[in-house]
């Protein structure tokens, strides 16, 4: 595992932004990347976390739909059809 950077670590609550109507980062600060290269912190892709501050909202929640199918991945052991 490989740490991206140090950080306190930040629950998230909601998907979504309170003060806006994008959808809120999955970040929670776990920042651990296996050697598929996915954070095992909030699921998404090197490449998916460097797109998310530029992302529109339909690609953010795109990446939270990736995000979360990696989650049930995760715990079944079962591949997940985004990274087929």
């Amino acid at each position: 595992m490989v740490g991206l950077f140090p950080t306190e670590l930040m629950p998230v609550q909601d998907v979504m932004d309170s003060q806006t109507t994008r959808p809120k980062s999955p970040c929670n600060g776990t920042c651990l990347v296996n050697d598929q290269g996915t954070c095992i912190g909030c699921y998404r892709t090197l490449s998916e976390i460097g797109r998310w501050g530029t992302a529109d909202d339909a690609e953010q929640q795109a990446i939270l739909v990736n995000c979360a199918a990696r989650k049930r991945q995760s715990s079944t052991g079962l591949p997940c059809e985004s990274d087929l």
